[in-house]
C-alpha cells in the first residue's frame, strides 16, 4: 500500500469505528453517561484528598485534574477507535487473525478497529468537564490538551499491543494481558512525582505512563518545546516498538504457531 492509500484507509477505519460506537443510540447514551458518572465519582477522591493538603509532591489540585482529564480522554479514544485491543490476545491465540490476514490492509489496524466501545465517549466527555474544572477550557490550551489525548491514546494502544502480542509466543493469556494493560492505565492516574527509584524509572521506560500523564500536565502548565518534542519522540518510539513486536509475532503466527496452540 502507498502512503496515501494507507492514510485514506486509516481515516476510513477511524470513521467506521466512530460510527459503530454510536449506532445503537440507547446503548451509546447509557454506557457513555455511566462512564462519565463513574469517572467523576472516582475523581471526587482527589478532590477530598486536596481538602486536607495543598499539594502532593509539587502537584496541586489543578494539576491532578488536568492529569485525569488527559488520561480519561486518551482512554476514551482507545475505546472508540481501538476497542479490539482488549481481545487481541484471544484473537491471536484462537487463530482468528486469519480473517484479517487475507485483506490487503494492515492486519493490526483491522484487529484494533474491529470493535468500538461506546463508553469511550463518556471518558471523552469527562475529560472536557475536568479541563473546564482545571481552567484549561480556552482555545489554545484546549487544542493542546486534545493533541496530548491523541498522543496518549497512541501510547496506550502501543503498550497494549506489545502486551497482547506476547500471546504469539505464550498462548492464551487474555486475562493476564488485560490486567497488565490496566496496570499501565493505573500508573498513569497518579502523579509521577510521588514515585522514586525504580518505579519512577519504570514509568518512563517499561511503560509510557510518564509520557502520557506527567509531560502533558507540564505542557499545559508551562509549554516547552523540549517537552513537546519529548512527547512526540516517545509516541514515535513506543509506536514503532509495538509495530515491530506485532510484526515479529505475526511471523511466528504465520509459521504455524496457531496450529501448535490448538493441538
Amino acid at each position: 500500500m502507498t502512503m496515501q492509500s494507507t492514510v485514506r484507509f486509516m481515516l476510513a477505519l477511524l470513521s467506521t469505528s466512530a460510527k459503530a460506537s454510536v449506532a445503537l443510540r440507547g446503548a451509546f447514551i447509557t454506557q457513555a453517561l455511566f462512564m462519565l458518572a463513574n469517572n467523576l465519582v472516582f475523581f471526587v477522591m482527589w478532590w477530598i484528598l486536596f481538602q486536607s493538603v495543598d499539594e502532593i509532591s509539587g502537584w496541586r489540585f489543578r494539576d491532578c485534574t488536568a492529569m485525569y482529564a488527559i488520561v480519561a480522554g486518551a482512554i476514551g479514544i482507545c475505546q472508540i477507535m481501538g476497542g479490539g485491543l482488549r481481545e487481541l490476545a484471544r484473537v491471536i491465540a484462537d487463530g482468528d487473525l486469519d480473517s484479517y490476514l487475507a485483506l490487503p490492509q494492515s492486519t493490526l489496524l483491522q484487529a484494533l478497529a474491529s470493535k468500538s466501545n461506546p463508553s469511550g465517549w463518556g471518558d471523552i466527555m469527562s475529560s472536557f468537564v475536568l479541563l473546564y474544572w482545571a481552567e484549561y477550557f480556552v482555545p489554545g490550551k484546549l487544542a493542546l490538551a486534545a493533541f496530548l489525548m491523541c498522543t496518549g491514546a497512541v501510547m496506550f494502544l502501543a503498550a497494549g499491543v506489545i502486551i497482547h502480542s506476547t500471546a504469539f509466543w505464550a498462548g492464551p493469556i487474555e486475562n493476564l494481558a488485560r490486567h497488565a494493560w490496566e496496570f499501565v492505565i493505573a500508573f498513569s492516574l497518579y502523579p509521577v512525582t510521588i514515585h522514586t527509584g525504580f518505579l519512577k524509572v519504570m514509568m518512563f521506560t517499561l511503560i509510557p505512563a510518564g509520557f502520557i500523564s506527567y509531560f502533558p500536565v507540564e505542557l499545559l502548565r508551562d509549554f516547552s518545546v523540549l517537552s513537546f518534542l519529548t512527547v512526540l519522540g516517545a509516541t514515535t518510539f513506543y509506536s514503532a516498538l509495538a509495530l515491530f513486536v506485532f510484526a515479529r509475532g505475526l511471523q511466528q503466527y504465520e509459521s504455524g504457531n496457531r496450529i501448535m496452540l490448538r493441538t
